[in-house]
């Protein structure tokens, strides 16, 4: 008696049970996705990894052409330049500067800086250094 007074309800649940079936059977996409999603990231990532090596590429090159300049303006010796470093915020490995005399007077002051990029994708295993140098013109005798 009770099938007969609800019949429109178990033809919905037959057709329900239909469109799951049909829902599950169709989920066999599951591998292509992975193997779109994973290049996908690995290009993400490695886009990203260039990007903010070139951002600290920048800031450790302005970073060291302004301690040079700031130098050759005030005659601060060389040896004081890389005192100014902080290691921590700059991620540095060391700054080494030189003077070398011009012929006409005055000095041709370099400085290296050697830096350290954070690690973000994983096809550098074992990090990425950046070496900026900078040259300053010091016109004082």
């Amino acid at each position: 008696m009770s099938d007969n007074l609800f019949p429109s309800l178990r033809s919905r649940s037959r057709r329900i049970l239909y469109r799951l079936k049909s829902v599950k059977e169709e989920e066999c996409g599951n591998v292509e996705s992975a193997l779109v999603i994973l290049p996908t990231m690995l290009l993400f990532l490695s886009v990203l990894q260039i990007a903010i090596t070139a951002l600290i590429h920048g800031y450790a090159l302005n970073n060291v052409q302004g301690m040079l300049s700031r130098s050759s303006l005030l005659g601060v010796q060389s040896q004081d330049i890389s005192k100014n470093v902080n290691p921590e915020s700059s991620n540095s490995a060391g700054m080494t500067n030189s003077r070398t005399p011009l012929a006409g007077g005055g000095y041709l002051m370099t400085g290296t800086l050697q830096t350290s990029v954070p690690l973000i994708t994983p096809l550098f295993p074992f990090g990425d250094h950046i070496q900026t140098k900078t040259l300053v013109v010091d016109e004082n005798p």
